[in-house]
C-alpha cells in the first residue's frame, strides 16, 4: 500500500500479546497521523477511562507522508487520555522515530494493558517482543536511550525518565535526545503500563505512488522553504532568541507577572554569551531544510540539543528570572534528562516561588529551599523533587491548578492555566486575543498543536507578513492585529485545521502554510495514489477536530471548560507595549459563540446532529 504500511501494531501489555490493526479501513475518513490517532481512542477506551489505568491506550501513529522524501517528514502524533486535564491529551514531536517505525513496516503502535515489571517493547521489522526494562529502571533518559542503542545506533528510541516511572503529570516522552512529545502528562501514562521505552528499528523502505513526481514536489517544497523568513532566521535564533521575543513582545515573567522585570536584558545578554562561547551545530529533524535545532555543547555543563522556541531555554530564564545562563542551561539539561515538560515544570515552580514570596508557602514547606525567583539553584533543586515526587515535589507533581486547589483560595487566586488546567504555553496571551481562544478551545490545552504561529504573533516584527496571511486566510487585514477580537474565530479555526491536517499527514507545522496547501495535497496524492483535493483535506481536517470535540464530550467536557485562568481577565498589564491589556470576558465569550457556529456546534459547545451527518460522524455519541 503506497505512502502507509497497512499495518498499526496492537499491544497489550497485561498479558504480552501483540496483533495487528488495518490502517485501510481508517484512510478515507482520518488520513492518518493524529486523526486515525483519535479515532482509535475514541473506539477503544471506555467513557471515563483512567487515565493511568491499564484499559486507556497509549498510541503513537505516523502520516502518509512521515518518511517520504518531502521536507519536515519526520512527525509522529502521540495520543492518549490525560492525567493531567483527565480530556483528551495529544503531543507531536519530530526527529527519526517516526520514520524507523514507517521502514519496520508499522503505521503506528497502540498499547494498552499494564506490565507486572518494567518492560521495554523490542521492535526490528517483523519481530516483537516485550522484554524487561528492570536494568532501565530510574535511569535518565539519556542513560535510556545510550544503552538501547549499544548495539546498533540507528536504533530509534521513545522512552520515560525517571518522572514518567512516578506517574508525574508534567512528564513526556523522549524520542531518543532532543524530540519531545512533551503535554498532557504522556509521560505518566506510559508510566503507568511499566513501559519504560519502545526501541525500533526498520530496514523495509517504503513505497509511494509516484516516486519522481513526488521528487519534484519535494523540491518544489524546499524553495518555498527557503525563500520564507523562518529559514533565513532560524539559524540566527540560537544568538537572538530572547531578542525574537522581545521585539514581538509576547514574553511573559515570574508567575505571569503584569509588569515587566527589569533584569531581562542582563539575562539576554548572559545568554548571547553562553551561546557564543559554546560548540554549537545546526540540525534539523528527519529530511527538513529549517535547521530550528542546535546542537550546544559547553564545557564543564553538559550537552544536549535545545529547539530554537519559548519551549525551552526561554520558560526558564521568564518564567524563574534566572540571570546565570550556566545554571539556566544545568536546569534544561535536568528537565531533558528526568523526561519533564520543561514548559510546564518552568510555570509550576514560577507559581511556587510567587506563593513562598507572598508567604502562602512556608520554609518548612518548601524543604528549606531558597524558593525565590532569580535563584538557580532552587530551581533546579525543585525539579529533582518534582521528578521524584519528593517533599514539596510531591505537591508540585501534578502542575498548578492542581496544587492551588490543595492550597487554598488564596493560591487559587494566584494559579494560571488553561483548559483542563494545563499551564500556559509560554507567552504573554493578555494582547493576544486569538491566541487566548485557541488555549480556551483547543482540544487538548494550551499548546503547539493548536492555533499557535497565528499571524498576530508576529505582528510587531513582520506586520507585512502578518497583514498577507491574515488577509489569505480570512480576508481582512486587520485580523493580523493582536488585540481585535474580531475576525479571530475564523482565524484560530483555520490554524486548527491547518495544524490538524499537518499532524494528520506526519509532517511539521512550522513550514506547512508557507509551502501551502496545494502542494501538500500533490505530495499526498504522489505518495499515496489516492486523488484528493486541498477542500477535501481540510473537510477532514475538521472532521478529526469534531472528533476530538466529541470524545472530550463523552468524558465530561462541557461550554465551562473552555476558558482560561481568572488572572487573565481581572489582572491587566500594567508595563510595556501592551499597558493596560486584558481579556475582556464579554468579548471572549462572544468569541467563543463564533468559533462554535463556525465549527457547526451548539451554543453548549456540542456538534449538531447535522453537523454530525455532513461531517460522517452521525453514528458517533458524545
Amino acid at each position: 500500500m503506497n505512502g502507509y504500511t497497512n499495518k498499526i501494531l496492537f499491544v497489550n501489555l497485561s498479558d504480552n500479546s501483540a496483533g495487528i490493526i488495518p490502517t485501510e479501513k481508517y484512510i478515507e475518513q482520518f488520513v492518518g497521523g493524529r486523526g486515525i490517532a483519535v479515532k482509535l481512542l475514541y473506539e477503544l477506551t471506555p467513557k471515563n477511562v483512567d487515565p493511568l489505568g491499564p484499559k486507556n491506550a497509549l498510541i503513537i501513529m505516523t502520516g502518509p507522508l512521515t518518511g517520504t522524501i518531502v521536507p519536515s517528514s519526520g512527525r509522529v502524533d502521540v495520543i492518549s487520555k490525560s492525567p493531567q486535564t483527565n480530556l483528551l491529551g495529544g503531543s507531536n514531536a519530530g526527529g527519526f522515530f517516526g520514520p524507523e517505525l514507517k521502514y519496520a513496516g508499522y503505521d503506528g503502535i497502540v498499547i494498552t494493558g499494564r506490565a507486572s515489571s518494567k518492560v521495554y517493547i523490542d521492535i526490528y521489522n517483523d519481530d516483537v517482543e516485550v522484554k524487561s526494562a528492570e536494568n532501565l529502571s530510574g535511569k535518565g533518559v539519556f542513560d535510556t536511550v545510550k544503552a538501547l542503542r549499544k548495539n546498533d545506533e540507528d536504533t530509534q528510541v521513545a522512552c520515560i525518565g525517571p518522572a514518567g516511572e512516578k506517574l508525574v503529570n508534567l512528564s513526556g516522552i523522549a524520542f531518543s535526545m532532543r524530540n519531545y512529545a512533551a503535554r498532557c502528562g504522556l509521560g505518566a501514562v506510559m508510566g503507568s503500563k511499566n513501559l519504560k521505552a519502545i526501541a525500533v528499528r526498520g530496514t523495509k523502505g517504503l513505497d509511494v505512488a509516484v516516486p519522481d513526481q513526488l521528487k519534484q514536489i519535494a523540491d518544489e517544497m524546499r524553495e518555498r522553504i527557503k525563500d520564507t523568513p523562518s529559514y533565513k532566521e532560524f539559524p540566527e535564533w540560537h544568538h537572538k532568541l530572547f531578542r525574537v521575543l522581545e521585539a514581538d513582545a509576547k514574553t511573559f515573567f515570574g508567575n505571569y507577572d503584569n509588569v515587566l522585570w527589569d533584569g531581562r536584558f542582563e539575562a539576554y545578554e548572559n545568554a548571547e554569551k553562553f551561546v557564543k562561547g559554546a560548540e554549537l551545530k545546526l540540525q534539523s529533524c528527519f529530511g527538513c531544510p529549517l535547521r530550528c535545532w542546535a546542537y550546544i555543547n559547553m564545557k564543564n555543563v553538559g550537552k544536549a540539543s535545545a529547539v530554537a522556541c519559548q519551549g525551552t531555554l526561554t520558560s526558564i530564564v521568564n518564567f524563574a528570572k534566572i540571570k546565570d545562563f550556566n545554571k539556566v542551561w544545568e536546569a534544561y539539561l535536568l528537565c531533558q534528562d528526568m523526561g519533564l515538560d520543561t514548559g510546564g515544570t518552568s510555570a509550576t515552580i514560577a507559581y511556587a516561588m510567587d506563593l513562598y514570596s507572598k508567604g502562602i508557602l512556608s520554609k518548612t514547606q518548601v524543604n528549606a529551599i531558597n524558593l525565590t525567583f532569580g535563584d538557580g539553584n532552587a530551581f533546579v533543586s525543585l525539579v529533582k523533587k518534582i521528578a521524584g515526587k519528593e517533599g514539596i515535589g510531591e505537591l508540585l507533581a501534578d502542575g498548578v491548578k492542581k496544587a492551588s486547589e490543595k492550597l487554598g483560595e488564596a493560591a487559587k487566586k494566584l494559579a494560571v492555566y488553561a483548559k483542563g488546567g494545563q499551564e500556559l504555553w509560554l507567552m504573554e496571551i493578555r494582547p493576544f486575543k486569538g491566541v487566548a481562544l485557541s488555549c480556551a478551545v483547543t482540544d487538548s490545552g494550551s499548546h503547539n498543536r493548536a492555533a499557535y504561529g497565528l499571524c498576530e504573533f508576529y505582528y510587531r516584527s513582520m506586520k507585512t507578513q502578518a497583514e498577507t496571511v491574515a488577509k489569505n486566510i480570512v480576508g481582512t487585514e486587520e485580523a493580523a492585529q493582536p488585540t481585535r477580537y474580531e475576525y479571530k474565530p475564523k482565524l484560530v479555526a483555520i490554524y486548527e485545521d491547518m495544524h490538524t491536517l499537518a499532524d494528520s499527514l506526519g509532517v511539521c507545522s512550522i513550514p506547512f502554510m508557507p509551502v501551502g496547501l496545494d502542494l501538500w495535497t500533490k505530495a499526498y496524492t504522489a505518495s499515496t495514489g489516492r486523488e484528493t483535493s486541498p477542500k477535501d483535506l481540510m473537510y477532514v481536517a475538521e472532521r478529526i477536530r469534531t472528533l476530538e470535540r466529541l470524545f472530550n464530550i463523552r468524558e465530561g467536557l462541557t461550554r465551562q471548560d473552555d476558558t482560561i485562568a481568572e488572572r487573565m481577565f481581572s489582572e491587566p498589564l500594567k508595563e510595556g507595549p501592551w499597558k493596560g491589556e486584558a481579556l475582556d470576558k464579554v468579548m471572549f465569550e462572544k468569541m467563543i459563540d463564533e468559533y462554535y457556529a463556525l465549527r457547526g456546534w451548539d451554543l453548549t459547545g456540542k456538534p449538531k446532529p447535522e453537523t454530525l451527518k455532513r461531517l460522517g460522524l452521525e453514528d458517533t455519541c458524545a
